[in-house]
């Protein structure tokens, strides 16, 4: 049996690398993004060099690959948990973890060095498994916030399969003890417990990037309710055209009181089909200006409503992406009375200064 649990061993050992390079690159992409990622990635180095270490039992001193390999693997696991925390939002103290952290070494240390006895480590590691995941499922059923806990479901279950296989560890090593002080010859209990938590690791990495991905899906949807709550509700008009084509995606009230032209109507035809410039040149050097700049601010032009009506306004867009297509979000002000005050203001003056100068004369 000692080779079967050196294979299993051995296949963890695998399975934490690529995890851990699979942690890498998702911390590296939304490090800016998500808290707690970093302890995510923390978690699987902590367990490759916890099992590393328990491989090379019998190359290097015995205290490193029976203390320091379980403490590593139980730093990952509080990793996880502080990562889970900040991910979710729910950020607490872990000074008692790292106490209960001391005090489990000293005890490890003193079954091991003082007192040897297999038997007693073992239970004591399967403990602190059990009360390290039992705060990650509280957190996870409990604390997270009722808007996050869906998408943290599935992760909460499987950590709850450590606390089960740990527990029935416990069970089994209070009435089997072991006969033996080294693991590797402990028995098919053993293998069948390693593989258990070799398969858990699998599944919790899974669940932590679906957790990730719903998350991430959860955020664009609440953004884009957002932008469609802004876009329609704005009392400028606001117009999203498709670059390619020109053709109107979506348009808001504001839109149709400044052009006249009914959403329903405008929505499928082009920008040109409107008739909505007044002068074309004007539009092809804005089209060229944005596909250069990727957005204009505050262009003074002039446009047609439905009814031929003259009109002018502050034009302003930007250049997006909506469902991989190039698609162009543009915001007119209508600015036409104030023009036309600030017209009647100029003639008013410039009647005044020819009664001056006619009086002067």
């Amino acid at each position: 049996m000692a080779l079967d649990i050196k294979t299993i061993l051995f296949i963890n050992f695998i399975v934490n690398i690529i995890s851990a390079g699979a942690m890498a690159i998702i911390w590296y992409q939304y490090r800016n993004r998500f808290a707690g990622l970093f302890f995510w990635f923390a978690n699987y180095i902590s367990h490759t060099a916890g099992i590393g270490l328990i491989l090379l039992r019998g190359a290097i001193p015995d205290f490193i690959t029976n203390v320091l390999s379980n403490t590593f693997l139980l730093i990952g696991a509080l990793f996880l948990l502080i990562g889970l925390e900040r991910f979710l939002g729910r950020k607490h103290s872990q000074i008692h973890n790292i106490i209960l952290m001391a005090i489990f070494v000293s005890i490890l240390t003193y079954f091991f060095i003082i007192q040897p006895n297999l038997t007693i480590r073992e239970i004591i590691i399967a403990a602190m498994i059990v009360v390290l995941f039992s705060q990650i499922c509280w957190l996870i059923f409990r604390r997270a916030p009722s808007n996050l806990r869906p998408i943290a479901w599935n992760t909460g279950l499987i950590n709850g399969g450590y606390i089960i296989v740990s527990l029935v560890r416990i069970i089994l090593l209070v009435v089997y003890p072991y006969e033996t002080s080294d693991f590797f010859k402990t028995g098919i209990a053993d293998a069948l417990a390693v593989t258990a938590y070799l398969t858990l690791h699998i599944c919790t990495v899974i669940a932590m990037i679906l957790m990730l991905n719903q998350r991430l899906v959860g955020d664009e949807k609440l953004q884009e309710e957002k932008f469609i709550k802004v876009f329609l509700s704005s009392p400028t008009g606001n117009l999203l055209v498709r670059q390619s084509d020109a053709c109107i995606l979506d348009a808001n009230d504001g839109f149709v009181k400044f052009t006249g032209h009914q959403r329903e109507e405008a929505i499928g035809r082009t920008i040109l089909d409107l008739h909505f410039w007044a002068r074309v040149e004007e539009r092809n050097a804005m089209i060229a200006e944005l596909s250069k700049k990727g957005e204009v601010r505050e262009i003074e032009m002039q446009y047609l409503k439905k009814t031929g009506e003259l009109k002018t306004g502050l034009f302003s867009a930007n250049l997006i992406t909506i469902n991989n297509e190039k698609c162009i979000l543009s915001t007119v002000y209508d600015i036409t009375e104030r023009k036309q005050a600030e017209e009647e203001i100029r003639q008013m003056n410039a009647l005044l200064e020819q009664r001056v100068k006619e009086r002067t004369a």
